[in-house]
Formats: structure tokens, sequence, C-alpha cells
């Protein structure tokens, strides 16, 4: 949802569907969306947690695809996702957070195995399913790997959301 166009001071923007296709197609089938808020996106996961089920408090498992709300929660969620992937809950958290690397939330994000950042603004979906407003921020996709920390840095990327759209859109 984009908070500028939806519903006013909206945390949560619903990922557009060409871009879980294509995460897909790079990290595997998601088991989890443990922060989905949509209907029109439930059927693609094994197992989600809306917010009313907080996934917060719930066990994390398999490969997890995680879109937070985004507001002063984002630590909140970010730190579970390294710990759920640190405590080898988890197979492999793939986040979709703004790019916002000056925050405070962003340092358990340093240990992460990669950082692919969008170039170009995502337009995030209404709960209807329709496509919103570009954010108002840029996106990056950050994975946390099962095990240990990756001390070496990780992988930076930087693609295309138009080659992503185009490629990926309506495959869904």
């Amino acid at each position: 949802m984009s908070n500028h166009e939806n519903k006013p001071q909206s945390v949560e923007w619903i990922t557009p569907p060409w871009l879980l296709d294509a995460l897909e197609w790079e990290f595997g089938k998601f088991d989890l969306d443990p922060c989905a808020c949509g209907q029109h996106l439930h059927d693609r996961f094994t197992q989600y947690f809306t917010p009313e089920m907080n996934g917060l408090s719930q066990p994390w498992h398999g490969n997890v695809f995680m879109n937070p709300p985004y507001g002063n929660g984002v630590a909140d969620w970010v730190t579970k996702a390294s710990i759920e992937t640190l405590s080898g809950s988890a197979f492999q958290v793939v986040c979709l957070l703004p790019a916002r690397t000056d925050t405070q939330w962003w340092m358990p994000c340093r240990s992460a195995h990669e950082w692919m950042f969008i170039q170009g603004r995502v337009h995030f979906y209404r709960p209807d399913g329709t496509e919103g407003g570009a954010g108002a921020f840029p996106s990056v996709v950050v994975v946390f790997k099962r095990g240990n920390r990756y001390w070496g840095g990780p992988t930076m990327t930087h693609v295309s959301r138009d080659k992503l759209k185009e490629q990926f859109d309506g495959k869904s």
C-alpha cells in the first residue's frame, strides 16, 4: 500500500505479484509469509501470518518471504529475520525493505548474505489487488541465510525494476 494514495498513515505496502514471481525465480518457492496482508496473495504461500496472528510472536521455518509493515516496527521484523536464520529455524529469509541504510534498524542487515537494490521505485499494490503508486523510497531485497553470519560482507547487486517487471509481469 502507498500511504499517500491509499490509506493515510498506512505502513502496509503490498508486494506486486510480478516482483514475487521474480524473487521466487531467484530464491525458490516461499513457504511462509510472516507479515501477510492483502487476501489475493495468501494462496502463494504454504503458510502465512496476518497482522492479527502476529508473525513476530510465531516460529518461522523454511524459505521465508518478508515484506514487513514499513513504520517504526521495521527494526523488530529485521531482527526477527536475522534471529530465525541464525538459529537455523528458517533456511533463508528474503526481505523486501525500504533502502534506508542510514537508519538504526538497518544494522542487522550488515550481516545478511545479499543485498539487491532495485533501481526504480516499486509500485506497491492495494488490498484489493490493484496497482497503487510508487513508494516514496527506494527498495532493497535483503537475504539472510541459515546458520551463520557472512563476515566478509554481503554480495551487493542492482536490478532494474523495469526489466524485472517486463520479464515477470503477468506470469503469476
